[in-house]
């Protein structure tokens, strides 16, 4: 077992992984190419926020998002989601409303020049939700489109179609979309992309950094290890309530059939201690029929 965990190489798809990469102002450079490139803008400076309680601290997990940072283009949050699940959205909005109020309670007014975007990185939606979508632009506004404010959106990309490009091997889509298709890459993957798109040589190395340190790697492997257990732990309990209501779906079944047994046998005449015999119903419950 400890082999295994030893071999293995965790991707940034890993959100304590992806937090450690990205919430890291030595690779200000790498969390810039990657915004710069799946927004299609140009960002000239990038503000790390709550980085004194977070940077640095691998064992500090808050509520909040796993990157935070203020930019040019506005407040930019990034949420890692591994799986898809249904409190997901719920969740992600809890981040990003918080940070939206706060910044409100502590300003002079309440304009809206400065923007708040999300993005979240989601895998598992196609066997969540079965969306093929490949990305969705949420904003606040009503059916004819009016926003009720103008610096609010989450944007969510689905991961399981980066996925799809590069195991379809579609060279041209890969070259276009290497900044999502790179955070699922292992060491060997990320070689035969680096010869794709030479601009993620930078994320390689640094990811690369991460799994050979031995204090990143205890901590990501124990945390993922505690993950698992967890996740066993509710299927199991779910397995055992599915089979403890068969069974007492089975023995209601039973008990019912018997009192209709009952039912009919009373009907009939005859007596109580043969339908006792017969139905193993107990003399109070048959009187109760009577």
């Amino acid at each position: 077992m400890e082999n295994d965990i030893n071999k293995k190489f965790f991707t940034a798809k890993n959100d304590r992984v992806f937090k450690i990469l990205m919430f890291n102002d030595k690779n200000v450079k790498i969390l810039k190419s990657f915004l710069e490139t799946i927004l299609k803008v140009k960002i000239d400076n990038i503000n790390y926020l709550h980085t004194d309680e977070n940077k640095g601290n691998i064992h500090l997990k808050q509520n909040n998002l796993d990157v935070l940072v203020d930019t040019n283009e506005g407040r930019i949050g990034i949420e890692m989601n591994a799986i898809d699940k249904a409190f997901i959205h719920t969740r992600n909005v809890a981040y990003i409303a918080d940070e939206y109020s706060h910044y409100f309670k502590v300003g002079d007014n309440y304009d809206e020049s400065t923007k708040f975007l999300q993005i979240n990185l989601t895998y598992g939606m196609k066997g969540s939700r079965k969306d093929k979508k490949e990305v969705r632009h949420y904003k606040i506004q009503d059916e004819e489109g009016v926003k009720f404010v103008d610096n609010f959106e989450i944007i969510e990309y689905n991961m399981d179609e980066y996925e799809d490009m590069w195991k379809k091997n579609n060279i041209a889509l890969i070259k276009d979309n290497w900044q999502f298709i790179m955070l699922n890459r292992e060491e060997k993957e990320l070689e035969k992309l680096k010869h794709i798109e030479r601009k993620v040589d930078d994320f390689m190395e640094e990811i690369k950094k991460i799994n050979q340190d031995p204090d990143y790697r205890q901590y990501i492997s124990e945390e993922e290890d505690k993950r698992k257990i967890h996740n066993s732990e509710l299927n199991e309990a779910k397995k055992e309530g599915i089979k403890q209501g068969i069974e007492q779906g089975i023995e209601q079944g039973i008990e019912q059939k018997a009192i209709e047994t009952a039912k009919n046998m009373l009907r009939k005449k005859i007596n109580i201690e043969t339908i006792m015999e017969i139905t193993g119903l107990s003399k109070e419950k048959i009187e109760k029929l009577r």
